[in-house]
């Protein structure tokens, strides 16, 4: 059989994989791609199942020509004679040398030849000739022609020494006298069969053979086989894709449960998915990694910090953590802060040293990246800390933090968070007590006016105001701040009698913002509110309630504008009670953010937090709620560590109609509401005398008040007291006292006090009105002798 025969099942099958390969290799889908690659093995079997028959044929078809071919025979004609040799076709290759082959040799006459008888010699230098026993004879034979002779038998062995592979005989025919018969003589070739075509030869019998037959049958079983794991294996590759495409819903429904499901899906892909498929999973991450990207998709996860602080809080760090990388995957491209951020968030209650500087950092970068969407996780990170023992490393950490914040990007947000979230704060009030501020009374408004003989004075001392007019001295924040309450009285009154009765209108303000000052301070522990009535709301008893829940409200915005974080300090509920109260008095919402900008709000940090909460509550406010009925619980409402509020009453009606106004604030009694108020004396008085107080200023504190008003008008001049603007024209006076004796005159009243030096000041300018006489700047007693004249 031809040798391509042979070679065509193979390059049949590498054709058929190139073919498949290249296809593999042209289409960009993976699911194309894979589909070309699951028909290679099956068609492979198929072509190596029908190759096995082909040979399994081809060696049945050698077979027979090898059986027919097992002898041949040479002849030559002679003299109407035929003489004819048979003899082995091939020699084989493991055919011992010892076992003689057989030539058969005969003469056939032609009809009507006559007979005759021919010596037969033969020769070959490859092969011997032996005898039936195996020893050499002459290879030479005699043969008749007339019928009678039967074939002739020659036995020949290959010589040990020769391994040609063609063995010749050539055969010499003679007649009886000797003559050679034929011009050349009858040669033949035995073919010696070579190792290798040894080898090919048994393994053709053998592998393609019978057996060739069940081979071709395994193969195609084989094929099946591989065929039905295909098919699970396509199976498999469906339910991996499905999971894939939930993976496609969770990130549209839920990003923490896609991110957990997407990390879970990788683990598992790596183990054992299928190729295509894990390109598939791949394919799909990157492209959801790159929609985290999107303005959309960002906002979804940032609104999951909110969840993390719950997780936290629970003690699920492997959920906090998932919302942890998603905001640094999401955001790492928009924050520079984020990028060197750790992606773990420690737990706190197992912390040690270096796990809680992890967590102030992670908190620390989250605050200043997302203030608003951060604030509760670092909220609820730092209170897990601060509730953990004294001598735990992580509330250690947190306190000395707390003291030394360090520069860390969001170190200060983060310390500003600690010291005024009320969760956190009420963990650390030993060590960081509630400190509330209160801000002081602002001036009053108003046009100063001064003549202008004034002026020069004033500027020839250094004064930026003028220190004896009560309307500038009301203006003046800095003496407003400045003023005390009389040390004779000052106990008395701040124990908080009902009553307290000044003469002048100025002095009850004076003595009311003396009172504020004295109980504003932290160590008072209430909320001191400043309420002025007027005539006509003091016989009203709505109207006195309305004043006085206007002025507490006031107090509460201007406290919130100043330690904006008391708002976040209130529990939830008192929260939106407190913003309905500031709407209330405010007239809206939107009055009520401009209120707070023009008391002084900033736009800093926690500036921002309040705003955003005040956002939150401003959206559930119910209008229909805001009526009187709701004056006691907003009363109610008080900041942490602050035990009650303190009304400071300003009235001018006298002690007489200030019954009506104690019996209508003591109705807000019960809600932790106390006051005192300063109003005018009348002959008719309906308070016991331990209720009231009659207040009045000594000289000396007179004296006080007077140097506080010049050391304020004076801005840091040369004039720090009173003394210093006057000058005694007798030597043998002394200032301090001759002013002491003069504000005897002044019968406790600082108004009077400041007339009486209103009068000396316009004699002084009367009696020298050139500012180049050296005694120009300067009071003398002959000035205040006048003033006590005048008046």
């Amino acid at each position: 059989m031809p040798p391509a025969l042979w070679v065509l099942p193979p390059i049949l099958i590498v054709i058929t994989s190139i073919v498949i390969w290249l296809h593999v290799r042209t289409y960009a889908g993976a699911a194309t791609a894979q589909r070309w690659k699951d028909r290679l093995w099956p068609i492979v079997f198929m072509e190596i199942s029908v190759s096995l028959v082909f040979y399994a044929t081809l060696a049945g078809f050698e077979e027979d020509i090898a059986e027919r071919q097992a002898s041949a025979t040479a002849s030559a004609s002679i003299a109407g004679h035929h003489l004819f040799v048979r003899y082995p076709h091939t020699l084989g290759f493991n055919t011992p040398e010892t076992d003689p082959l057989t030539l058969t040799i005969w003469l056939e006459r032609n009809a009507g030849a006559i007979p005759l008888t021919f010596t037969v010699e033969l020769s070959s230098s490859a092969l011997l000739f032996v005898d039936a026993a195996g020893m050499p004879i002459a290879p030479q034979l005699t043969l008749s022609g007339d019928g009678g002779s039967s074939p002739q038998l020659m036995r020949i062995q290959p010589l040990a020494s020769n391994r040609s592979e063609r063995l010749i005989v050539d055969v010499i025919v003679r007649d009886t006298a000797g003559q050679v018969l034929l011009k050349e003589p009858l040669r033949f070739t035995i073919a010696r069969e070579t190792q290798t075509a040894f080898y090919w030869r048994v393994f053709r019998s053998r592998f393609f053979g019978d057996a060739g037959l069940a081979l071709a049958v395994a193969s195609a079983v084989l094929g099946i086989g591989w065929q039905l794991l295909n098919e699970g294996r396509q199976t498999r590759v469906e339910q991996q894709r499905e999971r894939i495409r939930e993976l496609h819903d969770l990130f549209d429904r839920d990003l923490m449960e896609w991110a957990l499901a997407s990390r879970a899906l990788e683990q598992e892909a790596k183990k054992g998915w299928e190729e295509q498929v894990r390109y598939e999973l791949r394919g799909t991450l990157d492209k959801q990694e790159q929609q985290l990207t999107n303005r959309a998709t960002q906002e979804r996860v940032k609104r999951l910090l909110h969840d993390a602080a719950e997780y936290y809080r629970n003690g699920d760090i492997q959920r906090c953590n998932t919302v942890l990388d998603l905001v640094i995957r999401a955001y790492a491209s928009n924050y520079a802060e984020l990028r060197s951020l750790p992606r773990q968030l420690p737990d706190a209650r197992t912390a040690d040293r270096q796990q809680a500087e992890t967590v102030l950092n992670v908190c620390g970068g989250l605050l200043r990246c997302f203030p608003t969407e951060a604030y509760e996780l670092a909220a609820a990170a730092l209170d897990v800390m601060a509730s953990q023992t004294d001598r735990h490393t992580a509330k250690e950490r947190l306190l000395e933090f707390i003291r030394s914040p360090g520069r860390e990007s969001g170190a200060a947000e983060l310390s500003t968070l600690a010291t005024n979230d009320p969760r956190i704060r009420g963990r650390l009030t030993d060590h960081f007590p509630w400190a509330i501020e209160w801000p002081p009374i602002l001036p009053a408004p108003g046009t100063v006016a001064r003549t202008g003989a004034i002026i020069p004075w004033l500027e020839a001392n250094g004064l930026k105001m003028h220190p004896f007019d009560t309307c500038e001295l009301l203006s003046c924040q800095e003496f407003l701040k400045g003023i005390e309450l009389q040390r004779s009285q000052r106990e008395t009154i701040i124990q908080m009698q009902p009553l307290v009765t000044v003469e002048q209108q100025f002095d009850r303000r004076v003595a009311a913002v003396a009172l504020y000052n004295a109980l504003r301070q932290p160590a008072a522990r209430l909320m001191p509110v400043m309420v002025e009535l007027s005539d006509q709301n003091t016989t009203d008893r709505t109207r006195v309630v309305q004043s006085v829940v206007q002025a507490a409200g006031t107090t509460w915005l201007r406290l919130i504008a100043s330690q904006p974080e008391v708002l976040l300090w209130l529990p939830d509920d008192e929260q939106a009670l407190l913003v309905e109260w500031l709407v209330w008095i405010s007239g809206s919402p939107q009055a009520l953010r401009q209120r707070l900008r023009r008391a002084g709000m900033q736009r800093g940090f926690q500036e921002q937090i309040v705003l955003r909460r005040l956002d939150d509550l401003l959206t559930g406010i119910d209008k229909s709620a805001l009526h009187p009925g709701m004056f006691l619980n907003w009363l109610a409402i008080r900041p942490p560590g602050v035990e009650h509020m303190r009304l400071i009453v300003i009235d001018g009606t006298g002690d007489k109609c200030a019954g009506p106004i104690v019996n209508v604030l003591s109705e807000v009694r019960e809600v932790g509401v106390r006051w005192t108020i300063f109003t005018s004396p009348t002959q008719e008085q309906t308070f016991t005398p331990a209720q009231v107080i009659a207040l009045r200023w000594s000289e000396q504190e007179l004296l006080g008040l007077l140097n506080v008003a010049v050391a304020v008008a004076s801005a840091g001049g040369p004039a720090q007291n009173l003394i210093d603007l006057v000058e005694m024209e007798d030597p043998a006076l002394n200032e301090e006292e001759f002013l002491r004796d003069t504000l005897k005159h002044a019968h406790g009243s600082f108004e009077r006090a400041l007339a009486i030096c209103q009068r000396a000041l316009a004699h002084h300018l009367d009696s020298v009105s050139d500012p180049n006489d050296p005694g120009y700047p300067f009071l003398n007693e002959h000035d205040f002798k006048a003033a006590l004249t005048g008046a």
